[in-house]
């Protein structure tokens, strides 16, 4: 995380220069260098550092020769009022302080904040600057004076430095990256193309910027990039380092800050500054000003050692609204004012709000009927909210339920089904679950406070689509149980969930439970009359919304609808929570066990009711084509006739019971179309099995 001090305190040594140090340390600089010789000069024992700055001339007799670079190392302690060694900082100078100020003229070789080794306490440490000279020849000379100015940072603290030692460094160290300091700064193209990917910057040679940079968000940066953007089109941009939009920046703390300026050098004007929006990495984002030239500062977070696997810089610039985005139309202000939006995978919504009312204006709820593309199957879906200003918040809508004696009935009031959070990983999103067969629809919502002034963004991902858990064996049709009831762990989950059918992708009217009633339990348990056929569970921790009613035997009654057919959500940003059950019928209970991964996650679960006991019970006792729930004479004798019909014969496909290997549905396998060893094997091993299989 970003090196910041969250004080009073500590804003008060932030606002005075604390310049980005260039080089973690002396060996770093002479990678892939020229030689270069080290000059120590005479230490000095001890000085008095107080919150105004002072100064002493150094001992540079005997020197000869140009020098690049320098480390200054001392021992901190003695503090007094509280003094930390992050206050501490130098300069190397032409000339020294003269009534609390540098003369005109002065030449400032380097220049430097918080130093390698310090800290926000007042612990005694050893405290060490390195870096490159950064006057106008990034260089000094022997001959010339050399002046060191030195500060506690803060009015009325005071340290002691002790064994202060300050080692010169010749020759000339690895060229830096071309974009090293603002006259270099690369140009981002105007009118893109978007998104804009930066080339890869090392950061390994890296060198001091120049004295009056900025402070980047009141934290400290140790090497620095520089960007000049001047957008042809007016809005907002976002400029990001995280992982997935750079890929080969491998800087794990960055940090970006957006600037204007007449000219480098400055006096620069932050518009926009972070380094924390994507775990250490940074998203900046500004509204910006077609013909205006921004200045991009884009850095490591920190003054330690860069460590070893860390090299590239990399950067992302997009707009933050696709210009294909669809934008609100007002009013949109309640459930009935619905804007109609159709998106395909990458479109976007996009608006502006300042609250929650539902009075006609900028300060009310944006909502959207929102039409997802129909998809094959069972497919997630993720819309993602961006917006330069915080509070805002999306989520995706329902209906009420009230209670009555046989059931809930569905109201007319929209509520919040699942509302986005800054807490999930990727933050701020919403998802949902849709079932093939046509497109689906779902009611969204977005809503701001007074902070949210400027433009969001909804972002529809691309489909990932969902496979069922299958569950092996089949089950005996008639009463069947489905039980989270002391099946996730110590600690019982609050389940919910719904059974549909798994051919028609379509929930089955009463088939759900969020709580088992009696005994009362957070747990579900649901007990139904279960047909032949295939059926899918769908289950999460509470609450999941489809568009069924809550049946009457459900201990919760209170659950949010869903407006719209072949959807599912769970309300819970939960991760990790199991969701493990039982099915039981006749011949006894099988375990499933489930955990739902991530935030808003559900998961799904197919298993079959077969009056067959077996894939071998094909027949009833008198060889008719009627499973009878027995292994008998009669599966036998039609098995022999099916297998040797006509490969032209439909009626051949009955001894179709395995795959080539031998697998049937109890093993994974099942009907391949085909009849041949793998079906005679199979059959046998199962007669001599018997009832019940599984």
């Amino acid at each position: 995380m970003a090196f910041s001090l969250m004080t009073n305190r500590a804003r008060r040594v932030s606002c005075s220069r604390l310049a980005v140090l260039a080089v973690s340390a002396l060996s770093g600089l002479m990678i892939g260098s020229p030689a270069m010789a080290d000059t120590d000069l005479p230490a000095i024992a001890s000085l008095n550092a107080t919150g105004a700055a002072q100064s002493v001339l150094l001992d540079t007799s005997g020197l000869s020769g140009t020098f690049s670079a320098y480390q200054v190392r001392v021992s901190w302690g003695g503090a007094i009022n509280n003094a930390w060694s992050s206050d501490a900082s130098f300069r190397l100078t032409s000339a020294g302080l003269v009534g609390g100020a540098l003369p005109g003229g002065t030449i400032v070789y380097a220049d430097s904040g918080p130093g390698e080794g310090s800290a926000a306490d007042t612990i005694a440490r050893e405290v060490a600057w390195s870096g490159v000279f950064a006057n106008a020849g990034n260089t000094f000379s022997a001959g010339g004076p050399l002046h060191l100015v030195f500060t506690q940072g803060v009015p009325g603290t005071q340290a002691t430095w002790s064994n202060v030692r300050i080692t010169l460094i010749s020759g000339l160290p690895p060229a830096p990256p071309s974009n090293d300091q603002c006259a270099g700064a690369i140009t981002i193209p105007q009118a893109g193309p978007f998104p804009w990917l930066s080339p890869a910057a090392s950061i390994v040679t890296a060198s001091t910027s120049s004295v009056g940079d900025p402070v980047l968000c009141n934290a400290q940066a140790r090497r620095t990039v520089w960007y000049t953007f001047t957008p042809a089109t007016s809005g907002a941009y976002v400029f990001e380092t995280c992982a997935d939009a750079a890929p080969a920046g491998n800087v794990g703390d960055t940090i970006v800050g957006i600037y204007t300026a007449p000219a480098c050098g400055g006096p620069y004007t932050l518009v926009a500054c972070n380094d924390t929006s994507c775990g250490s990495r940074a998203v900046a984002g500004a509204s910006l000003t077609a013909g205006t030239t921004y200045y991009i500062v884009l850095g490591r977070v920190g003054t330690g050692q860069l460590p070893g696997n860390e090299s590239t810089l990399q950067m992302r610039v997009r707009p933050l609204v696709s210009p294909a985005a669809t934008f609100e139309i007002e009013p949109n202000d309640t459930r009935a004012q619905s804007n109609a939006v159709t998106l395909a995978p990458g479109g976007s919504i996009a608006g502006l709000t300042t609250g929650t009312s539902s009075a006609p204006g900028i300060s009310s709820i944006d909502f959207f009927r929102l039409t997802l593309p129909d998809a094959p199957g069972i497919t997630r879906w993720r819309l993602s909210l961006e917006s330069l200003t915080p509070s805002q918040t999306v989520a995706i809508r329902g209906l009420n339920q009230n209670s009555s004696p046989n059931g809930g009935i569905i109201g007319t009031s929209s509520i919040i089904a699942q509302r986005s959070s800054t807490l999930t990983s990727p933050a701020n999103f919403v998802q949902a679950y849709t079932f093939g067969g046509a497109a689906r629809e779902i009611t969204l919502s977005v809503s701001g406070s007074a902070a949210t002034f400027q433009t969001y963004a909804i972002t529809l991902s691309n489909p990932v689509s969902v496979a069922p858990v299958a569950v092996p064996g089949a089950f005996r049709p008639g009463a069947i149980t489905l039980s989270t009831v002391g099946q996730t762990g110590a600690n019982q989950t609050d389940t919910d969930l719904w059974v549909y059918d798994a051919t028609t992708l379509s929930p089955i009217a009463g088939f759900g439970n969020d709580d088992r009633r009696s005994p009362s339990d957070l747990g579900s348990s649901l007990t139904r009359t279960f047909a032949p056929g295939r059926y899918l569970l769908v289950i999460s921790d509470a609450d999941l919304s489809n568009n069924q009613a809550s049946p009457g035997d459900d201990g919760w009654l209170g659950g949010v609808v869903l407006e719209f057919p072949g959807v599912v959500l769970c309300s819970s940003d939960a991760t990790g929570r199991d969701v493990s059950l039982t099915i039981a019928d006749a011949d006894g209970a099988r375990s499933v066990s489930l955990t739902k991964g991530g935030a808003f996650d559900v998961r799904f679960a197919e298993f079959v009711v077969d009056a067959a006991c077996s894939p071998a019970d094909i027949a009833n006792t008198d060889g008719d084509p009627q499973p009878d729930g027995a292994i008998d004479n009669g599966d036998f004798g039609l098995f022999f006739q099916a297998f040797f019909l006509p490969e032209a014969e439909p009626a051949r496909l009955i001894a179709d019971i395995a795959n080539t290997d031998g697998d049937t549905a109890l093993t994974g396998g099942g009907p391949d179309g085909s009849i041949d060893n793998g079906d005679f094997a199979a059959f046998f091993s199962l007669f001599f099995t018997g009832c019940p299989v599984g």
